[in-house]
């Protein structure tokens, strides 16, 4: 999941996302889990795909059922106010800009496509883009991050088997305090 959060602070309503969603299927259509301002497109193994989109949906079709499948879809997604999905807050005092996921059952695709189903575990790995001088963090530490003028493109390591609710994406100048791991040892960074 790529997600591009460079226009948080401008008060933007959407972000853009990027799903890439690889699995076998017996099945020649398959439905992916989005709520999403927009979807800009739609791909099957780097094909445009023959697909539909509804209100909670993306319905893919012609899917190869004999080789693996590689979905993309890029959509522009919601912040959101309310809590659910990417959430962001703007601090009253001081104008400063917060982003954190809360996905709980199943609120992941208002961030991103995804099978945003809780009995279905998946490995994620995240990159975002963000503001460089925000604290930027997911599930599993840092694998790289590049500058990209006053940005930072940050990607994660893939993580355990997951289900999509318990992903996590925060960014924003928080404070970063290290309180070590269960063992004395340095935390990795990971959420």
């Amino acid at each position: 999941v790529y997600i591009d959060l460079s226009n948080a602070k401008s008060g933007e309503e959407a972000f853009f996302s990027k799903s890439t969603i690889r699995f076998e299927t017996k099945s020649s259509s398959v439905f992916v889990d989005l709520v999403a301002k927009s979807v800009e497109e739609v791909r099957v193994n780097g094909a445009p795909a023959n697909y539909e989109v509804t209100d909670t949906r993306v319905l893919v079709k012609d899917l190869p059922t004999d080789s693996p499948v590689s979905l993309e879809i890029e959509s522009h997604c919601y912040y959101s106010t309310t809590g659910e999905g990417l959430h962001r807050y703007i601090d009253p005092e001081d104008g400063a800009t917060y982003l954190y996921t809360q996905f709980e059952p199943t609120d992941a695709r208002r961030a991103w496509a995804c099978f945003d189903q809780p009995d279905l575990k998946l490995r994620w790995q995240f990159s975002v883009k963000a503001p460089s001088d925000w604290i930027i963090l997911s599930n599993q530490p840092e694998q790289s991050r590049n500058a990209v003028g006053e940005l930072a493109e940050v990607t994660f390591k893939r993580t355990p088997p997951l289900s999509s609710y318990i992903t996590a994406v925060v960014a924003g100048p928080y404070a970063r305090v290290d309180g070590g791991t269960w063992s004395g040892g340095a935390a990795d960074g990971g959420h």
